[in-house]
């Protein structure tokens, strides 16, 4: 693995130190950020993939790569996690949570990936429940998202469609279920991430408004 990473890396560094990226050239170096993801080595892996997406923004292969780095950077991060709860952070602690979050959620965005961005965002409130960073922001990249899904609805490769189809009836049922329990936090970040998804689904709206009649008849109940 080590001896890999040396000869892609000795590769890479070339073919950056002799300017902006070429189509082969960035498989060269997501080729080296795999190779860094899957020891374990994020850090490098996400610098590299930013590198390719500073110049191909819409590099699908690089916005996957930077999605499964994320996730494993989660995943390190719980298995680091102390073991106390975010009651007993000290205030100090939780600030430096809030921003890691908000940073992580910008740097999600930037790259256009808007559903773990919004994610991303929404961790601050369980630090802060009324941080008015976090909640501009998530309104900020919902606006971005739902601009950019008109704008280049198009552009999606049929692959891309059908996976988001999946990811959609997940939702949807996540959204049902989350219903019938009067979780309707829940179901508010379910129908969220649909819309960003097809930000014309009828389901969506439908059972938004679903929720709405269900909290206006328990408001009057509570009257």
């Amino acid at each position: 693995m080590r001896h890999l990473i040396l000869i892609l890396s000795l590769a890479v560094s070339q073919t950056v130190f002799a300017g902006s990226l070429k189509a082969a050239d960035s498989d060269l170096v997501l080729m080296e950020a795999k190779v860094y993801l899957a020891s374990g080595e994020t850090e490098k892996a996400r610098h590299l993939t930013e590198e390719v997406l500073t110049t191909q923004a819409n590099n699908d292969e690089a916005r996957l790569v930077l999605s499964q780095i994320i996730d494993r950077e989660i995943a390190q991060e719980k298995e680091a996690a102390p073991t106390e709860s975010i009651e007993e952070l000290s205030a100090k602690d939780k600030q430096i949570e809030v921003e890691r979050w908000l940073e992580r959620a910008k740097s999600l965005a930037s790259f256009h990936q808007y559903e773990q961005a919004i994610l991303a965002a929404e961790k601050v409130f369980l630090y802060n429940p009324h941080h008015q960073r976090a909640s501009r922001l998530v309104d900020e990249i919902q606006r971005q998202a739902l601009n950019e899904g008109t704008n280049g609805a198009n552009s999606l490769n049929q692959s891309a469609r059908e996976e988001a189809k999946e990811r959609i009836k997940g939702y949807h049922a996540q959204a049902i279920q989350w219903l019938t329990e009067k979780r309707y936090g829940g179901v508010r970040l379910a129908l969220d991430k649909i819309l960003l998804l097809d930000p014309a689904n009828e389901e969506a709206f439908q059972l938004k408004k679903q929720m709405r009649k269900l909290l206006e008849h328990e408001k009057g109940k509570a009257l």
